[in-house]
């Protein structure tokens, strides 16, 4: 008994570990393709401003701005509270592993597992990186739409599905589809 525990745990800190890792690989991705995509507006703001004529669209791309930088403000928040709370796990793990108190390595892995099974370290591993790859890819995929509409001028459209998007997580939370 006291291996299988002293196992679960050790598998439960590799895994901790390894989450803790891709949400900084993710942040820096995020944080890096949201500050492209308001660069990208930016530079149409820029070259609307000094055109007669165009305040109309000007102020599109002003609203298209705001949302697209309220909406990478609140999601890289929320990256930074995940790994925020990844790093408590992994203090209290560190914290535990000192002690070699089995129970409370029991205790904690219980906790974190809150109900779920454990799994093995390469699977945990493939899942984990296989969402985080069709996150970075749906999301280069937003930006692409995203890009190929303002370029086209569909600045009307691209603020109605922004809108939408923050519409929809205002009421909970936005589906895999509407994802940034």
């Amino acid at each position: 008994m006291g291996e299988k525990i002293k196992g679960d745990f050790e598998k439960l800190k590799q895994q901790t570990m390894f989450l803790f890792e891709k949400h900084k690989e993710m942040q820096r991705f995020y944080n890096d393709q949201f500050g492209e995509l308001i660069s990208f507006i930016n530079k149409k703001i820029d070259g609307l401003s000094s055109k007669e004529g165009e305040k109309e669209n000007l102020a599109k791309f002003q609203s298209i701005y705001d949302i697209v930088t309220e909406q990478s403000q609140k999601f890289l928040v929320d990256i930074d509270e995940d790994i925020s709370f990844l790093k408590e796990q992994l203090k209290a793990i560190e914290n535990i592993e000192k002690s070699e108190d089995l129970q409370k390595k029991k205790e904690l892995v219980e906790l974190m597992l809150d109900g779920e099974k454990l799994l093995d370290t390469d699977q945990f591993k493939k899942e984990v990186a296989k969402e985080g790859e069709e996150s970075i890819n749906d999301f280069k995929m937003v930006v692409g739409d995203l890009e190929g509409a303002i370029e086209e001028g569909n600045l009307d459209e691209v603020i109605l599905y922004l809108q939408e998007m923050a519409e929809s997580e205002k009421r909970g939370g936005i589906s895999e589809e509407e994802e940034f």
